[in-house]
């Protein structure tokens, strides 16, 4: 028995008698990658460009679609289009055909399955499709029209990878930013969070620097996310780091995080527990912007309480230096007072 072919009218055209070529094994499935009998025809015999099938028949019958151009035989619907409007509604899809293997051979095995379970079933009328969908179709219209769908409608806004916006969110606000040098009160701390460095940083140059104020245990970077851990070996030693740092006269304002250079480039370090930093490109991408406007503002606060300081200590000197002049005029004045003068000659009574 030959293939029947499953194809729209929009693809055969005006013309309801069209010439068909058949083509043994001439192209390869674009849904299981089989082989199949294509059959290429003249949509628009104007035009004269020749159309195929691309789809074999048993994939074009589990979908319900057009051999060619790969749309809903019945509504003229993308596939993708009407398999999540039915999802949506919360509707049973008797078209839907789960295949998301990327391997050739899995996807092969998988036609197979479809078609020997569709040489097994009863074959369906036209007719009975049609009241099929069109049972379906209603259902939806209802569920849409009754806003039962309303709250499931709206899809979350994931990255690549398959986590939400929010968990990203929170994934970046556990991440220590806020922290400083102080001690922590819990004894086990060793962890520091580094954050800043740009993304060609090596990392064993933050690993030298560290390691000249102790052992360390492990170093874990994350250049695309412009931050890391660096955990020693000992609580000693972490403390001996976070005195370095504090002291090495780069930090104007102890309630940040540390300033140090590494390589040249500036970097901040403070307490911190190991947390996730992305699962994915994209989630490290966001976190190195989140890192790039903190470091921005902690150089805007520096300089801020820098220029405190400053205004400070010129006040100071201002202020000591009124009170040495004020002095010096006060002694000067005394001490005009206080001259007396002395006779040439002794006086003479008359």
């Amino acid at each position: 028995m030959e293939e029947q072919p499953i194809i729209c009218s929009s693809c055969l055209g005006e013309n309801s008698h069209v010439r068909m070529k058949r083509h043994p094994n001439g192209e390869e499935c674009r849904f299981c990658t089989r082989p199949f009998t294509a059959l290429r025809w003249s949509g628009d015999t104007r035009v004269g460009k020749m159309k195929k099938t691309v789809i074999c028949e048993s994939c074009a019958r589990a979908r319900n679609c057009c051999q060619c151009c790969s749309v809903d035989i019945d509504y003229q619907i993308p596939l993708d289009l009407r398999d999540a409007a039915l999802k949506l509604a919360g509707i049973a899809n008797p078209y839907s055909v789960e295949n998301t293997s990327k391997n050739r051979e899995v996807k092969a095995i998988i036609g197979d399955k479809i078609e020997k379970r569709l040489k097994n079933e009863e074959t369906e009328t036209a007719e009975e499709k049609k009241e099929k969908m069109r049972d379906i179709l209603t259902k939806l219209a209802q569920k849409l029209g009754s806003g039962a769908v309303a709250n499931t409608s709206m899809p979350k806004e994931r990255t690549s990878g398959g986590s939400t916006t929010k968990e990203l969110s929170k994934t970046i606000a556990a991440l220590p930013f806020g922290g400083s040098l102080a001690l922590p009160k819990n004894n086990e701390d060793r962890s520091f969070f580094v954050f800043g460095f740009s993304a060609d940083m090596p990392q064993y140059k933050l690993s030298e620097f560290f390691e000249t104020h102790g052992k360390i245990e492990s170093v874990r970077i994350v250049h695309k996310a412009k931050c890391g851990y660096v955990v020693f070996d000992s609580r000693s030693d972490a403390d001996k780091c976070a005195s370095a740092i504090s002291s090495n006269g780069l930090n104007s304002n102890l309630a940040t995080a540390g300033l140090i250079l590494v390589n040249s480039q500036p970097v901040r370090v403070s307490w911190g527990n190991s947390q996730p930093l992305g699962r994915n490109n994209d989630e490290q991408a966001k976190i190195a912007q989140v890192v790039t406007k903190v470091m921005k503002q902690l150089a805007e606060r520096d300089a801020l309480q820098k220029g405190k300081r400053t205004k400070k200590l010129n006040g100071s000197h201002s202020t000591k230096r009124q009170k040495l002049e004020s002095q010096e005029r006060t002694d000067k004045e005394t001490k005009e007072v206080k001259q007396s003068y002395k006779a040439l000659s002794r006086d003479l009574e008359l």
